[in-house]
This record gives structure tokens, sequence and C-alpha cells, in this order.
């Protein structure tokens, strides 16, 4: 199996996109792009791969506590890019996981397969639904596109300019399920695990 990201097919609009779409590398996808690009001649010589594309994992570490769960708890504003909210493909750390063991038994050599809940968003509204579940007032503050590159680096920058809109009928169609469908059922999950962890490390 090879995992990729969702990067690599870019800004793709507002419209549900499935993985037959052309790919438009964005953010971390240029850097990506060249291993993805090579698949097609590992298969040709006989290597039987199963390509999944996660879109935004998030779980109780990594990115979403740094850039979400962190900055609200401690009473500190979520950086973003100014103007309209693009729409985002999130997924629970823990279906994503489950996406790829399933991948391994049930996926079939040779094709594509998107790793995303049911329900693309905005990408402002796990922002919110963060807030909610911590129980803090929402603290954003949008930035210009040169000072968003300056705050939270070009890549993340480039990437939230990208409208994302992934479905998941394809994994689906193989009989998988998803415990965290929306990121209303997944995020409160992931809060309390982050906030579990916390206090752990606090003892």
């Amino acid at each position: 199996m090879y995992v990729g990201g969702t990067s690599y097919y870019g800004d793709q609009g507002t419209e549900l996109r499935t993985e037959e779409t052309q790919p438009n590398p964005k953010g971390w996808g240029p850097y990506i792009a060249p291993a993805i690009e090579a698949l097609p001649g590992f298969a040709r010589q006989g290597l039987p791969i199963v390509e999944a594309f996660p879109g935004w994992v998030y779980g109780p570490g990594s990115w979403f506590a740094e850039y979400q769960l962190e900055p609200l708890y401690t009473g500190k504003h979520v950086m973003g890019l100014a103007g309209r909210s693009r729409i985002a493909s999130p997924v629970h750390l823990e279906d994503c996981a489950r996406a790829l063991l399933f991948l391994l038994e049930h996926g079939e050599a040779g094709k594509r397969f998107f790793i995303v809940d049911d329900c693309p968003v905005p990408g402002n509204k796990t922002v919110e639904c963060s807030a909610r579940a911590l129980g803090v007032p929402l603290r954003m503050r949008r930035l210009p596109e040169w000072l968003c590159r300056i705050a939270l680096g070009p890549i993340i920058t480039e990437s939230l300019t990208c409208d994302v809109r992934l479905s998941n009928g394809q994994i689906r169609a193989l009989g998988f399920t998803f415990d965290f469908p929306t990121i209303e059922e997944g995020i409160p999950d992931v809060v309390n695990r982050w906030l579990a962890m916390r206090q752990k490390t606090a003892q």
C-alpha cells in the first residue's frame, strides 16, 4: 500500500470530486507528486499497489493539537486565512487508521481511495466545533495571504487556499463504515482524548 495525501489533488473547486479527478498538487502536494507519479511504473512491474489518500486527519496530536486545540484552550487566537473559508475533507485519526487496515485486506490493486468522512466542511468549521467541544470562546484571527505566509508558513498557507471536497464513495462501496462520519461526532471524541493526555502529562 502507498499512502499519499490529498494535497496531491490540490485545489479542486467546490464540487464533489472522486479519485478520477485531475490532480493539481498544492501545499505539500508538489513534494509528494514525483513518488506518486512513479507508482504506475512499479505496477507495470507486477507490484500490487493500493493507493490511499487521507484528507485532513485530525486527532489529539500533530497539527490539530498545535494549531487548533492548544491555542483555543489557552485563550489564544487560531490563525487562518482572510476571506472565504475553503472546503476541507476531514477524517478522524482512528477512522483513517481503520481504513488503511481495511484497504490492506479489501483494496483493489491499481486503484486509488480517498479516506475522508461523509461531510466536507469549510475549514473554519473545525475550529468552531473544537471551541464548542472545549467549552471555550471561539477566537480566530484572519490574516491576509502575505501575513499568513509569515505566521503559518508558505506550505500551510497554500493549502488553506484550496477547496477540496472529496467523496468517500469508493471505499464505502467496498463495505467500509466510519465510526465518526462527521466532525460533529469526531471532534468531541478527539477533544476528550486530548484533555485526558494533557491531564496525564501534567501529573
